[in-house]
């Protein structure tokens, strides 16, 4: 949701309010006094993707066509510390392997 910024004309003090695009208006009364306040017009707050996120994001739209087929685990990457569970269960060994 955006965050609007005003400042109220007698008292200078700037406030902000978040709602809906479709809430947004210029008719804002000043919390402290009550008076009304003109909207500014401010940068928009523009943040990056994490790195991850828009690498999955990428990787799902370029086998949104023709999907890709996983043959094999993939290899472990530094972010994998932890050693893979061995399971006891007989079941788990009946499983297909790739």
């Amino acid at each position: 949701m955006p965050t609007y910024t005003y400042r109220c004309g007698p008292c200078g003090v700037p406030f902000d309010v978040i709602a809906p695009m479709s809430a947004s208006r210029d008719d804002r009364r000043c919390p402290a006094c009550d008076a009304p306040a003109q909207r500014i017009v401010t940068a928009p707050g523009v943040r990056r993707t994490p790195t991850a996120v828009r690498e999955a994001v990428e990787a799902g739209e370029r086998s949104r066509e023709a999907p890709t087929v996983t043959t094999s685990v993939p290899p472990p990457t530094h972010r994998d510390r932890r050693p893979t569970p061995v399971s006891r269960d007989p079941r788990h060994a009946r499983l297909p392997r790739p």
